[in-house]
């Protein structure tokens, strides 16, 4: 993004970054007669930075709020746009923020949210470094993440937030178009913050995310002699990973009383179609099949709960409404000119980049982590399995209340005898998990064997960060640093 602060004019700008002299070269041959023409124009959060490779010019802006209480004092981070793919001209957004603790040793963790389709923002005000109320006040988190590692959100994929494409052609399709797109932007994000590179990374994210972090981990994973970033390993809350396996909704609406025997039988029943339509590979079948069970309007598991979700058990009505905070804040005319994203429609939820998904919703994830875990390449399609057999850290965690990918869910893909790692996983030693051992609640319990953990959440539905901030704080801190859960 480059702004003239003579003429307080903004434009976007995005161009593929190979190293910190493209970006001076860029500036030198289109912004003559710019006050700081020499500095490579990104955003710091609540606050506006010039940067050059030694220094850091900050302004007096802010992210606008309706407090007089200004907060640019009290964190810093940094936006702007990577293109991708330049045929295409996909340009992916991203917004960081340094650990607010020790920023030059903390990990980096990228946060992709998921959907398909919602944007990582919706995470950075819910549970991230900065909340909005009603009244548009922004304020910090207290049990954020950033108080211990530094933050990566990235709008993905392309479409999504204010991520952007010019060509029907930049929307990705399967986990493999999107794991070279966040590929991309990951090598040029570590282009301009070198100074992160030794502070090892790790992959995360929520839901569908359990498509995309497996899909990019092991696409780094295959680069991991010539990537500019030391990858350490991934996590993944209430995960969308291996459907086929994790389609257990009957078995979690009886136990809840939601539902009796003769309609879970009819949802047992619905759940077998499912599976069928995926052992056929008619995916866009499947995908019809489960939301007319659990999404379509009404779904049949709304007409005999009553609920209008199934993200937690806690609330029948709609969950996390307080998200029309941000997106209104965001519409600001001065937030907008504070995050430098022009006349960009913030795409909250990106009905497009979802539809072009549909044929990789009901496909697994499951080899991938597998052959993260022993390095065994033979299949695309599995990658969390892969993950965990090339030794890097992978961290599972489940919010017990949660109905669409909870415990059941879950365990139905840790607990399937399939699995390579099926006995490893259940010949480990289950502990209970206390934030300190003072609590006289535990926060949840934690399984897991060699560089493998699975954690549940307790009294957390689909957003465990949101509903318990303080334990996820803690469970990230244990896992980043190699603590024990006991």
């Amino acid at each position: 993004m480059i702004k003239d602060p003579k003429l307080n004019t903004i434009k976007t700008v995005a161009f593929k970054v190979h190293n910190i002299n493209d970006i001076l070269d860029y500036l030198r041959q289109t912004t003559a007669g710019f006050l700081y023409s020499q500095y490579f124009y990104l955003m710091a959060g609540n606050r506006i930075c010039w940067i050059n490779k030694t220094t850091e010019v900050w302004s007096d802006e802010c992210l606008p709020q309706t407090i007089t209480k200004c907060i640019c004092h009290q964190l810093r981070g940094y936006s702007g746009f990577l293109t991708v793919d330049d045929r295409f001209n996909s340009n992916m957004f991203f917004w960081f923020f340094p650990s607010f603790t020790n920023p030059k040793t903390s990990p980096v963790v990228v946060w992709l949210e998921g959907g398909p389709g919602i944007s990582s923002l919706f995470s950075l005000f819910t549970f991230g470094p900065l909340v909005v109320d009603q009244k548009l006040n922004v304020t910090t988190t207290p049990s954020s993440w950033a108080q211990e590692v530094s933050i990566l959100y990235i709008d993905n994929p392309v479409g999504t937030g204010y991520s952007f494409t010019d060509n029907a052609k930049g929307y990705s399709t399967n986990e493999n178009m999107i794991a070279d797109n966040l590929y991309e932007a990951l090598k040029q994000f570590y282009t301009v913050f070198a100074e992160y590179r030794g502070n090892g990374v790790y992959i995360t994210g929520q839901s569908y995310g359990g498509h995309y972090v497996p899909a990019l981990g092991y696409k780094v994973m295959q680069h991991s002699n010539d990537s500019n970033f030391d990858f350490k390993g991934i996590a993944i809350g209430n995960g969308w990973i291996d459907p086929i396996n994790q389609i257990n909704f009957a078995n979690i609406f009886k136990s809840m009383g939601l539902v009796d025997e003769l309609e879970a039988i009819e949802v047992r029943e619905r759940e077998e179609s499912i599976r069928t339509a995926i052992r056929n590979k008619d995916y866009l079948k499947a995908l019809q099949l489960d939301s007319d069970l659990m999404v379509a309007g009404p779904p049949y598991a709304t007409n005999v709960t009553g609920y209008l979700q199934f993200y937690s058990v806690y609330e029948s009505g709609q969950l996390y409404e307080s998200a029309i905070n941000f997106i209104k804040y965001l519409s600001l005319n001065q937030t907008r000119s504070a995050i430098h994203v022009g006349a960009l429609d913030f795409n909250f939820s990106n009905a497009t980049s979802a539809a072009n998904l549909h044929q990789d919703f009901m496909q697994s994830m499951a080899p991938n982590l597998t052959a993260i875990i022993d390095n065994n390449y033979k299949s695309m399609a599995p990658n969390l399995t892969a993950i965990i057999d090339n030794n890097y850290k992978v961290l599972l965690f489940t919010g017990n209340f949660d109905m669409t990918a909870g415990v059941d869910s879950i365990s139905g893909f840790l607990e399937n005898k399939d699995w390579k790692y099926y006995k490893d996983y259940s010949l480990g030693k289950r502990v209970i998990w206390k934030v300190s051992p003072n609590d006289t609640q535990i926060a949840g319990y934690a399984k897991g064997f060699n560089n493998f953990t699975h954690v549940i959440v307790r009294n957390a539905g689909h957003c465990t960060q949101c509903d318990q901030p303080r334990a996820t704080l803690d469970m990230i801190t244990r896992f980043v640093h190699n603590k024990p859960f006991e």
